[in-house]
């Protein structure tokens, strides 16, 4: 049972913020999409979360 409650503070403790605007919800992503979404989703330093989203568009939009 500790583990579970363990896991469960931990899942309280992450914040989850909001996509920007020009993101969309995220229908068709493939894995790769998804994850650097979710990991930015959860990121709470603003410049590495800024990071994660210009590739996650960078990504979406198939530019190299």
């Amino acid at each position: 049972r500790k583990e579970s409650s363990a896991a469960s503070d931990v899942y309280k403790r992450q914040k989850v913020t909001v996509a920007p605007e020009d993101i969309g919800d995220g229908q068709g992503d493939n894995i790769v999409l998804r994850q650097i979404r979710d990991a930015a989703m959860q990121e709470s330093d603003p410049t590495l979360r800024e990071k994660l989203w210009d590739e996650y568009r960078r990504i979406k939009n198939g530019k190299r």
